[in-house]
Formats: structure tokens, C-alpha cells, sequence
């Protein structure tokens, strides 16, 4: 099956019918699989909101949210159900609720129900918040314990996975740092709350 986007500029990949252009793909395939809109990333206090818009869709299984801070090498972090069939506008959105300190790219990746798969543009935005009024987070990258020097009072802490799972919470912050020994190697994000109610928000990486 053939997979190209109508409005939005995409990559063509996975298609069986060896289609590299738009035109070839409408003789091959005769109808589009998905008609893009519009795909955007838009800051939403310290989240992303990821949307797009559909026109119509034939045979979409799945979106899939791909994440990256560096615009190489992509992460998926969410997943959405594609309408299958539908000859009507459909709008999504989906919250990236972990966002990296510092730039962030987003894209979209649109499956077919037989595999084949299209990309949409690249967005990206850029979070510029960190640890810095709160506290600061040392080393980093870190192997064994992180530890924090703040002068403000911290009243909880986590370290976030780039699919937004906590590998780690606490209320209470120990002089003797935070151990990391039973955490994956990585990149995570750590989020600080201080009394009050601010989150700082940062990257770090755990090897």
C-alpha cells in the first residue's frame, strides 16, 4: 500500500508500491490513505501540546508521537487510534507532560492497517526552564547518587521517563543524595516542586 501526505509535507516509507512522489502514489493507489491538515507543537505551561487534523482517512490503524531533543534520533512517547474510515475532518491531541529543558522536537507518525507508514513535518519548541532558581542537580550525567543544593524548600521530587512513567518519588530529599543504582540507564527528566507550587523541570542522564 502506498502512503504519502496531501497538504503537509512528508516522507514516504514502508509502501509497497515503490511510490516516491504524490502523483505516483494517486496512480498507484488511486485514493490517500490519510490527508493531513495540519500538525503543530505548542507549549502549554511546562507540556506540549501535540495536535493535528485530519480530512478524511482510508485503512489508519495508529498515530504514533515521536519525540526527540535532538532531531536525530526519535523516541516514541504516546500513541493515538486512527479512525479507520472516515470521509470527515478529525481532530486530535495528545499532552506530552515531560518535555525536555531546552529544545524539543516532535513529529508524527501515521500506520496504515497493513504496516506502511508516512511521517508528518518536523515541529519544535523550546522549554527554557531548569533547576537553576531552585536548585541545582549534581553530576550530570550521574552513576550513582544525585544530589541537590537548593535554597529553597523542596517539597517533592521525581525522575520521569521519556514515556512519562516515574521510575522514582519522593517528599523528602537526603543529605546523602538520591541513589540511582536501580535505575535503567538513560535520559530522564527530574521535576522539583518547591512549597510554593513552582516545578522546575530538567534533563538528565543516568549511565
Amino acid at each position: 500500500m502506498c502512503s504519502f501526505l496531501g497538504s503537509v509535507s512528508a516522507v514516504v516509507s514502508g509502501n509497497g508500491s515503490g511510490c516516491q512522489s504524490q502523483a505516483d502514489i494517486e496512480h498507484a493507489c488511486g485514493t490517500l490513505p490519510v490527508k493531513l491538515v495540519s500538525f503543530t507543537a505548542t507549549s502549554e505551561s511546562n507540556t506540549t501540546l501535540v495536535a493535528w487534523l485530519t480530512a478524511e482517512e482510508r485503512n489508519s490503524a495508529v498515530f504514533e508521537i515521536e519525540h526527540s531533543v535532538t532531531g536525530r534520533a526519535w523516541q516514541k512517547v504516546g500513541e493515538t487510534a486512527a479512525r479507520g474510515e472516515s470521509n470527515d475532518p478529525a481532530s486530535y491531541q495528545w499532552i506530552h507532560r515531560n518535555p525536555a529543558g531546552g529544545m524539543n522536537y516532535y513529529r508524527l507518525k501515521m500506520i496504515d492497517l497493513d504496516g506502511t507508514f508516512t511521517y508528518s513535518k518536523i515541529e519544535n519548541l523550546e522549554f527554557k526552564i531548569g533547576l537553576l532558581s531552585a536548585g541545582i542537580v549534581y553530576p550530570n550525567p550521574v552513576c550513582d547518587k544525585i544530589h541537590i543544593d537548593s535554597n529553597r524548600e523542596i517539597v517533592s521530587l521525581k525522575i520521569v521517563d521519556l514515556q512519562g512513567r516515574t521510575v522514582y518519588e519522593t517528599s523528602r530529599l537526603s543529605r546523602d543524595g538520591i541513589s540511582v543504582d536501580r535505575i535503567a540507564a538513560g535520559a530522564y527528566q527530574i521535576q522539583m516542586i518547591t512549597k510554593t507550587g513552582t516545578v522546575h523541570t530538567d534533563r538528565i542522564i543516568i549511565f
